[in-house]
């Protein structure tokens, strides 16, 4: 935070014409944590010739209503983290924000509402809910879902089939990488690259919203059953 600090006041110094309207009188730094843990690291640095020092909101210690009555689409994804946000009133409350937003937004935030319920241990308590209050999303709107699958058939078609399904099965190895950590089989790309290319497309959509490695590979598939 002392190195961001300099880094601010450097930028000002050397970028005057990029200023709008008069700046504060001093900077002042927050960081917002949201790990699981307790915060344990200082907040401040008091030496002889420097005392320095930024303010710290623990996101866990916050409660969910500000967020959800006078927040964004954002602010509401992120109250899954708040002291209350393991509420079932809360995780509703969040999911009906996403299912009232423009359709170009649902599926990233979605998505990070996934990815966020891994950091209090609720992801089944989200997808339950999901089910009842089914979420119409569209992966062809979505800016962090729909990348992988447009670099992989891109250099599909650019470096012949076979290539462009080894691409394809590199893909859906990152994308279950990324959603299920430590759950998916050694050498999976390898061991699925050699299916029908209908099979493996279907494999990469469904990796996307499947709630297990399994559920995404399903039950005849090599990684789920014995070596091809």
């Amino acid at each position: 935070m002392l190195g961001y600090y300099s880094d601010i006041l450097n930028w000002v110094a050397e970028h005057p014409q990029d200023r709008v309207g008069p700046l504060p009188d001093e900077v002042t730094q927050k960081v917002v944590y949201v790990g699981a843990g307790e915060w344990r690291s200082e907040t401040a640095i008091c030496h002889q010739n420097l005392n320095f020092r930024f303010e710290l909101v623990e996101v866990n210690k916050l409660r969910a209503k500000p967020l959800l009555e006078t927040g964004d689409l954002g602010d509401a994804v992120v109250a899954v983290l708040t002291a209350d946000g393991t509420s079932t009133d809360v995780i509703k409350a969040i999911l009906g924000k996403i299912m009232r937003a423009p359709a170009s937004e649902r599926a990233d935030a979605l998505a990070q509402l996934v990815a966020l319920s891994h950091l209090r241990g609720i992801r089944p308590l989200i997808e339950q809910e999901c089910k009842a209050m089914p979420i119409v999303v569209s992966v062809e709107d979505s800016a962090i879902l729909r990348p992988p699958i447009d670099r992989a058939y891109d250099l599909g078609m650019a470096e012949g089939k076979a290539q462009g399904q080894a691409l394809v099965a590199k893909s859906i190895e990152t994308i279950l990488h990324q959603r299920f950590p430590g759950q998916v089989p050694s050498g999976l790309a390898d061991r699925i690259s050699h299916v029908a290319a209908e099979t493996l497309d279907e494999i990469l959509h469904k990796s996307l919203t499947a709630a297990s490695v399994a559920d995404a590979l399903g039950p005849d598939q090599p990684a789920n059953g014995s070596p091809p």
